[in-house]
């Protein structure tokens, strides 16, 4: 876990999100780049879709939209961490 993600959601949040990661990220290692992309672009796009205003296509539509602006400016802040984590990681086998 990246101390970003708990400075985001505080330590309970934090260590929740670690732990469903950790379950995911098996289900995802050694499958096709592409096939990793197309599985978190639908559980992406089915958590936008549980957003919505029945009243207002408008503001669903604005809803999903900073929603989706903030993930993408959570997952550009993740990639630096994750990647030292990697790199880390590499590192200490090598060894």
């Amino acid at each position: 876990m990246t101390d970003l993600t708990e400075e985001r959601l505080g330590p309970e949040r934090a260590t929740e999100t670690l732990e469903l990661v950790q379950q995911i990220a098996p289900l995802l290692r050694g499958k096709p780049r592409e096939v990793q992309s197309a599985a978190l672009a639908d559980l992406l796009a089915r958590w936008l879709a549980g957003h919505l205003d029945t009243e207002s296509t408008e503001a669903t539509h604005r809803l999903r939209s900073e929603l989706l602006a903030q993930h993408m400016a959570l997952v550009v802040s993740l990639i630096q961490p994750n990647e030292q984590m990697i790199l880390e990681t590499i590192a200490r086998k090598a060894h």
